[in-house]
């Protein structure tokens, strides 16, 4: 994932994932994004200062689609 500044279109850098990605979501104080694996097998957690992933989070029969973040 390439990560841009909003305001001038700058790449800040990228953000390596160790699965493929379905969808994402930010939480609400920006400092964590969550995307749900293409399998639908667990929720992939990236840093948001860092660029990097930082966690996994297991969803074995469950397989969401989208995610809604509350810190």
């Amino acid at each position: 994932m390439r990560v841009y500044d909003t305001e001038t279109w700058k790449l800040l850098g990228q953000i390596h994932s160790s699965d493929p990605i379905w969808s994402m979501a930010v939480s609400p104080t920006g400092l964590r994004l969550y995307g749900l694996s293409w399998d639908g097998e667990s929720v992939l957690v990236f840093d948001t200062s860092s660029l990097s992933e930082v966690g996994r989070l297991e969803q074995k029969g469950i397989k969401p689609a989208l995610a809604d973040i509350a810190d």
